[in-house]
């Protein structure tokens, strides 16, 4: 399935990871950078039967996500270590992963697989020119931000080629994929 433009306040990303959870059927879902809960709403929209939890280092976003009834707490990847194992069935990040610097990003993958039971899904942007390995930009509040390129086959993911373009972000977003067993 590949995705495009869509029409309402959600990002493409968004709309491409919650359908391809939903399809999986899971009980219940971890969302590490959670933000203030726009997976969860989607979510619900295609399965009001999965139980969702997340987790975000933005306290702003914590009190909108709780303000909408969402079971999200704040913490960073070294709060996802008190999180006993197994105990979610899908674990996953939308535009996460690419805020790690290399020597990080494994670490929060293995948390992530250590606190799954079926399989964690990475919702990351891709750039298809093989461009960069780090990108900074600034923020409208000036603050910085930075992408790192990673190579998810080595952190363990397999290639779902589901990908949605973004004009938003001017990039595309591609589905991978680590199976626990």
């Amino acid at each position: 399935m590949t995705l495009g433009y869509f029409k309402d306040d959600f990002h493409p990303l968004h709309h491409l990871v919650t359908q391809y959870i939903a399809d999986m059927r899971p009980k219940n879902v971890f969302e590490f950078g959670a933000a203030w809960g726009k997976n969860s709403i989607l979510l619900h929209k295609l399965d009001n039967s999965i139980k969702y939890s997340g987790l975000d280092i933005n306290p702003v976003h914590i009190d909108m996500a709780k303000e909408r009834g969402f079971n999200v707490w704040l913490g960073d990847e070294e709060t996802l270590k008190e999180i006993p194992a197994k105990t979610y069935e899908i674990s996953f990040t939308s535009s996460v992963l690419t805020h790690f610097p290399q020597d990080n990003v494994k670490a929060v993958v293995d948390q992530l697989v250590r606190i799954s039971s079926k399989a964690v899904i990475a919702c990351e942007s891709i750039d298809w020119d093989g461009g960069y390995d780090l990108r900074e930009t600034t923020r409208r509040d000036n603050s910085k931000s930075f992408w790192f390129r990673h190579d998810y086959k080595k952190l363990g993911y397999r290639d779902t080629k589901e990908y949605a373009w973004s004009s938003v972000s001017n990039a595309y977003y591609k589905i991978y994929r680590r199976d626990i067993f």
